[in-house]
């Protein structure tokens, strides 16, 4: 693409390609692929009346490019938002036909434990039960065992 067509009528006064930065133009005299955004933001800078735009002003430019491509880009996902919903709601699709849909209950999301629950060896006076286990002794043993007492007092018969 030859300048002239880039340039066109928009530009005040043609700029010589001597005083081009190098790497501009091609042999051929058209403008290189990287140079061309940047004319293309000169070309669009009409304040001074010269192709020639200043920083605030490319800045300026740029801004309101991003701020367009996001207004474009959320657009663009309310309308691909629309399509999936009207999609469906015409194929009467579910969560489970899309593979969102949860396995098991809804509420709490940790597994459940596969083993079951460990056989009572011990009743306290009140009937608190404890399995003997690893870890700390419930208050009611611990507090018996302070009273003097044994944990064979608690023990428990067949399970019962």
């Amino acid at each position: 693409m030859a300048f002239s067509e880039v340039a066109g009528p928009e530009c005040g006064k043609r700029i010589g390609a001597a005083s081009w930065p190098k790497g501009t133009l091609s042999a051929a005299g058209n403008i290189a692929p990287e140079w061309r955004i940047v004319f293309c933001i000169m070309l669009r800078t009409r304040s001074r009346g010269n192709c020639v735009a200043t920083y605030l002003e490319l800045k300026e430019q740029a801004e309101k490019l991003l701020a367009e491509a996001e207004r474009m880009r959320e657009q663009e996902i309310a309308d691909a938002i629309a399509d999936i919903k009207r999609k469906i709601e015409l194929y009467g699709l579910t969560a489970a036909d899309l593979g969102f849909a949860r396995s098991g209950p809804v509420g709490n999301s940790r597994p459940k434990s596969a083993r079951p629950p460990a056989a009572v060896k011990y009743r306290g006076p009140n009937g608190e039960t404890w399995s003997g286990g690893r870890g700390r002794k419930p208050q009611w043993v611990t507090q018996a065992l302070q009273e003097g007492r044994s944990l064979e007092e608690f023990a428990v018969k067949n399970g019962r």
